[in-house]
């Protein structure tokens, strides 16, 4: 009796194991992957925030006094992708100097309740989960009293209940909602 060649290869059984591995490995991933691309759109908020307190302390160096702008992208459906940056947009944040690089996820706006305060907020869906979250930067008086109750009704304190201010933040780190 003539011996059998052995075949090469993979089995059926060997392919489906493999298979079914990748399927699992891919359906851990991909949320992972979700939250991270939600994380990194954040930073751009995080990065123009900041931008624009430092805008705003120069503007109120040279002239004692804070501005308020529009919302720059008023009324715009919150995409889950970047936006140009309007012209509109660019009158309203002239005043203090101040221009993103290239388009955004965010709306952003300054509300200068007083000529020694601000907050400063930016606006957006940039986890396609339909609900808009913001980010918010409180620029104190010297009394501390800052413009945020204005805005959302509460003043952002962090765990501790002391103010939080002069870097931004995104309310889930705050004791109120993140979202609205």
């Amino acid at each position: 009796m003539q011996a059998r060649k052995r075949r090469t290869g993979f089995t059926l059984i060997e392919m489906m194991i493999t298979t079914a591995i990748i399927g699992i490995l891919a359906a851990i991933a991909v949320p992972g992957f979700a939250l991270f691309q939600a994380r990194s759109r954040r930073s751009e908020s995080f990065t123009n925030l900041s931008a624009i307190g430092r805008s705003e302390d120069a503007y109120y160096a040279e002239s004692g006094t804070y501005v308020s702008t529009a919302t720059s992208q008023p009324g715009h459906p919150f995409p889950w992708s970047k936006v140009v940056w309007t012209a509109a947009a660019d009158t309203d944040f002239s005043a203090i100097g101040w221009r993103p690089e290239g388009a955004v996820y965010y709306d952003y706006a300054v509300n200068a309740c007083t000529a020694a305060r601000f907050t400063a907020s930016a606006y957006g869906d940039v986890d396609n989960d339909g609900v808009v979250a913001y980010v918010l930067l409180a620029r104190p008086d010297s009394t501390g009293a800052d413009c945020s109750d204005l805005l959302l009704g509460v003043n952002p304190v962090d765990s501790g209940g002391n103010p939080v201010h002069n870097e931004p933040l995104t309310w889930p780190e705050l004791v109120v909602s993140g979202k609205f």
